[in-house]
């Protein structure tokens, strides 16, 4: 079994979820998460500022 790529996401990666602009490819990656084909990683700075954001972008990343 192919192991799944480390990939690093700042803050806007889930915040791209809930903007028209980005929705459309951040939904893909973050099915491409679920797929198992990247493994999220983020920095404790990323979780400070996602603590600080929208209620939708924080319950979108509790969720992933």
């Amino acid at each position: 079994m192919k192991m799944p790529m480390q990939i690093y996401v700042d803050a806007s990666f889930y915040g791209g979820i809930f903007d028209v602009e980005f929705q459309v490819a951040s939904r893909v990656f973050f099915d491409e998460v679920r797929k198992g084909v990247f493994n999220v990683v983020v920095s404790p700075i990323i979780l400070d500022e996602i603590a600080c954001g929208p209620d939708n972008v924080r319950s979108f990343f509790c969720r992933h």
